[in-house]
């Protein structure tokens, strides 16, 4: 069996702040669970199940989390990233990991809104320019090189230019925009057709994907991907092994397929899906061996199913095997496997049913990475200065580790869930 990415989810309709206002001022970030490559961007690499706060350059507007790194948007329009860096998806030229926020430099002109893949990034600025960066083996980049492409500074998406991008997702290892007039572009690795292209075949340039009516919202999560009409409708396409795509099956689909009726946003995770209901209810479906559907852990399910006892929700985050919601009022909700502390819980144990994490109020915008999450606004006690000088190498053993740890993050941190390998892409 082919090794699978763990997924990145910078879910488009979760990453995005969740008003105007939020989005005119900026807020803090918080950040919880897995910290071992300083995605948490605490200063060092301890995992933490409560919220820590993540401080920028200025007000944050905007945040993605990928597998191992994460990204925020400034009110005045930069870029910052900090984590895992060995593949260039912090986009500072080097191999290199950061536990703390970093400015990305070479994207010209304003950023709008960002996405981060597992181990790739995309920019979108003020003129509808797109910027990548990172690993670009399976074309992810968009730039046109194919499988010899990969950069740690920003390319510029060029083919994109004109179009009138609007918005940007990034999977495993794929890539998609939307424009203004309700088209999807994709590229990327396409091996169980998530490109939604018709095909099985790599596209290192963005390719339309055909037959689409207005699409409204995309996500891309590990080898999948959803598309929601301007009519409320749910499509998807890609790999359908544990029945993520939520037709009913597990057959791979290469052109989009339509799922549910009455939906405003969604997320791709890895294998599983959630949507959001005109209702503000959630659904769910997919893998569900962490609990992350919102039941109890057991055999995937094919077809939506809603989340029980999840009501008034604004916005949906997949991440690796866990699921996060916000609420209308700025709460968070957060269920599925919490082994790292990405549920915010205070304790790293995994739950089926919704809970809100308990540090957080006022919040504005989500994202969920493989195995921690951050949140836009209504952050936790304490503070985390940004700066470029705390710099990392990947870490493998505690060892490695350890010596980045200042006191006060050590505090609260439980023991690191350390995962062994220079990715972890062999879990099914």
């Amino acid at each position: 069996m082919r090794a699978r990415v763990l997924i990145p989810v910078a879910v488009l309709a979760a990453a995005l702040p969740a008003s105007p206002a939020a989005a005119a001022s900026g807020g803090t970030v918080s950040s919880f669970g897995m910290g071992v490559y300083g995605q948490l961007g605490s200063g060092g690499v301890a995992s933490s199940p409560v919220p820590l706060s993540v401080a920028g350059a200025g007000p944050v507007v905007a945040i993605a989390a990928g597998c191992y790194h994460s990204l925020a948007v400034t009110a005045d329009g930069a870029v910052w990233a900090w984590g895992q860096g060995q593949d260039g998806q912090l986009g500072d030229g080097s191999a290199s990991g950061h536990a703390l926020p970093a400015r990305v430099s070479g994207v010209p002109g304003p950023v709008t809104a960002v996405a981060a893949g597992c181990h790739h990034s995309l920019a979108l600025t003020s003129s509808g320019q797109v910027w990548a960066w990172g690993e670009g083996a399976q074309g992810e980049l968009g730039d046109g090189a194919g499988t010899a492409s990969g950069s740690a500074t920003p390319v510029h998406v060029a083919a994109l230019d004109g179009l009138g991008v609007t918005a940007v997702a990034a999977g495993g290892e794929h890539s998609a925009a939307l424009t203004r007039d309700g088209a999807v572009y994709a590229w990327g690795d396409n091996r169980s057709g998530q490109l939604g292209t018709g095909d099985t075949a790599q596209h290192s340039s963005p390719t339309r994907v055909a037959g689409l009516p207005p699409i409204t919202a995309v996500s891309a999560g590990q080898s999948h991907s959803l598309f929601v009409t301007a009519g409320g409708a749910l499509l998807a396409s890609g790999s359908n092994l544990h029945g993520g795509l939520g037709d009913g099956t597990t057959t791979d689909r290469t052109t989009p397929v339509a799922v549910a009726q009455g939906v405003i946003a969604a997320a791709a995770g890895d294998a599983f899906s959630l949507a959001v209901t005109t209702a503000h209810t959630v659904l769910a479906w997919g893998r569900d061996d962490r609990g992350q559907l919102g039941t109890a852990p057991g055999a995937d399910v094919a077809s939506p199913a809603a989340v029980p006892g999840v009501g008034g929700v604004a916005a949906v985050a997949a991440g690796g095997r866990h699921a996060l919601a916000l609420t209308s009022g700025g709460g968070v909700l957060a269920w599925g496997d919490g082994g790292d502390g990405q549920l915010g819980a205070g304790v790293s144990v995994a739950h089926s049913a919704s809970a809100a994490v308990p540090a957080l109020s006022g919040a504005s915008a989500i994202a969920a990475g493989d195995a921690h999450s951050l949140v836009l606004g209504g952050g936790p006690q304490g503070a985390v200065q940004p700066a470029n000088a705390a710099t990392i190498a990947t870490p493998n053993t505690i060892g490695a580790a350890a010596p980045l740890l200042p006191a006060a993050v050590a505090a609260v941190a439980l023991v690191l869930a350390i995962r062994l390998g220079r990715r972890r892409r062999n879990r099914v």
